[in-house]
């Protein structure tokens, strides 16, 4: 659908390699990979839980760009803190989940 609005919209899909052909199939196959695991652990797990691990997006995206990329702007400490933001909302997300959940099996 993005494809077809870009087309749309003066856009234009085109490579003069084949690398940029494969990257294309890559990240389509590494998104129907990831939507097919989002689709099982919702069979088997509360929605709750499983939005936990789509929460957990900034930190793999911090720390894979940091160690193969070697993402570093020298500004690590500002990262550093948006990452512990985003592990401490998870976090108190979480407590008050458990909190909840006791309250209501009382």
């Amino acid at each position: 659908v993005m494809t077809v609005v870009g087309l749309l919209m003066g856009g234009k899909v085109s490579t003069n390699e084949i690398k940029g052909v494969l990257v294309l199939l890559y990240l389509g196959f590494i998104s129907a990979i990831a939507y097919s695991l989002w689709g099982v652990l919702l069979k088997y797990n509360d929605v709750s839980r499983v939005t936990v691990c789509g929460s957990m997006t900034p930190i793999f995206g911090f720390t894979l760009s940091y160690i193969l990329l070697g993402e570093d702007n020298g500004k690590i400490l500002y990262k550093l803190v948006g990452l512990l933001c985003v592990v401490g909302g998870m976090i108190i997300v979480n407590l008050k989940f458990n909190k909840n959940k006791k309250e209501k099996s009382l």
